[in-house]
């Protein structure tokens, strides 16, 4: 099964085509929400985000061909999981390949430790755990001067604003 070699959330990755490599743009380590902390109902809301993952992947053998499919999993600080899209990774035609793929959305539980984990699998094989990482979500309350509550929105894929209730 190819490698990850590394993943990480940004707000947007510049990839130049002619030499083939890629700039990420404001690496996402924490996410604060503008507004009073959820309710502890337990009960996750979906909220509008624009963030993206991006990933290197290698072949498991440098020779050897193959495809791979991978997504994120999304898990709250109360262990509910969220499954995010597949998606496909050629490794045939070059022995690394880059996944990229952006979230329009989040699921909060409240502030905590969330785990992002990034699963694997080649065809014909069960979905297998390959790498872990934390992302922080804090709340802030919104300054006097807010903009208008009905118009929550990510700005650089790190603060977001919700509805005050």
């Amino acid at each position: 099964m190819a490698r990850l070699i590394w993943s990480l959330l940004c707000d947007r990755p510049i990839i130049d085509a002619y030499r083939n490599s890629i700039s990420v743009i404001d690496v996402v380590e924490v996410l604060t929400i503008q507004g009073p902390p959820l309710p502890k109902d337990g009960v996750p809301v979906v909220v509008p985000i624009e963030i993206t993952l991006v990933s290197l992947w290698m072949r498991s053998e440098l020779e050897k061909p193959e495809r791979i499919a991978a997504r994120p999993v999304i898990v709250t600080p109360d262990g509910d999981e969220r499954f995010g899209k597949p998606i496909d990774g050629d490794l045939e035609s070059a022995p690394r390949t880059r996944l990229i793929q952006r979230f329009t959305s989040f699921p909060l539980a409240g502030s905590g430790e969330y785990t992002i984990r990034i699963e694997s699998r080649s065809e014909g094989e069960e979905w297998q755990r390959v790498a872990d990482f934390p992302i922080e979500v804090r709340f802030r309350e919104a300054p006097a001067q807010a903009a208008p509550e009905n118009k929550p929105r990510v700005t650089a894929g790190k603060i977001l604003k919700r509805r005050g209730k």
